[in-house]
């Protein structure tokens, strides 16, 4: 499922590490219905969830700590695998958030303003090209136990794709996908452009750019709507479909 969402803003104006406030917004819609119970559902644990979204801005300029935008609204566009019957749950918690509003810093405000479920491509080949969208890139990252620290990989790693194709692998295992099914998954090759990017106070190396993989359709369809990599719940890794490949 996809859900484009549009919101009013007061200032034209918001900070650069404007992700974390559309975090905020949606752990405030999941709490504020049902009892809170769809909050505990995602956000108890430290478990996958298996969504993304990105963030739109209207000629945006970004200018010192802060992005300049036109206008008076913004747009996020929000993402969810369709293997989690439980997508319809995001849909009505949002519904349930308009009009209603929500601060972000230096006294600005947004409220949502409308909602609208979006047509999803269905890819039926077992091979696709996906490109990050305006305003997303892909973080793949590994977290080092002992030390407690991150490395990012990025294009200018020469195993990237295979720090990836790894990733995706573990990804997929992990939402209960079999050996024989995530063998078959292989990054052909990614054409891309580094990004760092302001994350919580963090600066992060992200890709934006094209990713050519091959996996059953049905993995590809779910990645397609869930992202892959690391961080994609914090507003990362949303794709386009830019070619079915035969």
């Amino acid at each position: 499922m996809r859900i484009k969402l549009e919101f009013k803003i007061d200032k034209s104006e918001m900070n650069k590490d404007y992700r974390r406030y559309f975090v905020s917004w949606i752990k405030k819609a999941l709490s504020e219905t049902n009892e809170g119970k769809y909050f505990e559902m995602y956000y108890k644990d430290t478990i996958e969830k298996p969504f993304t979204f990105v963030v739109n801005f209207r000629d945006a300029k970004f200018i010192d700590n802060k992005i300049e935008f036109k206008g008076n609204t913004v747009k996020m566009y929000f993402s969810i695998g369709e293997r989690d019957r439980r997508s319809f749950i995001f849909l009505s918690c949002f519904l349930k958030m308009k009009h209603k509003e929500f601060k972000l810093s230096n006294g600005n405000t947004m409220k949502l303003i409308n909602v609208r479920q979006l047509n999803v491509k269905t890819i039926q080949n077992d091979r696709v090209i996906f490109k990050t969208v305006k305003g997303s890139s892909v973080v793949l990252r590994e977290h080092n136990r002992e030390t407690n620290k991150d490395k990012y990989y990025t294009v200018e790693d020469a195993d990237y794709k295979q720090q990836l194709e790894a990733s995706i692998k573990r990804q997929c295992l992990r939402n209960g996908y079999t050996d024989d099914e995530v063998d078959k998954i292989k990054v052909n090759d990614v054409q891309g452009n580094k990004l760092v990017i302001k994350n919580y106070n963090n600066l992060i190396d992200t890709v934006a750019g094209v990713f050519d993989i091959y996996a059953p359709n049905y993995i590809l369809n779910e990645l397609y709507l869930t992202g892959l990599g690391s961080r994609r719940s914090f507003g990362f890794s949303y794709f386009e479909v830019i070619e079915r490949v035969e």
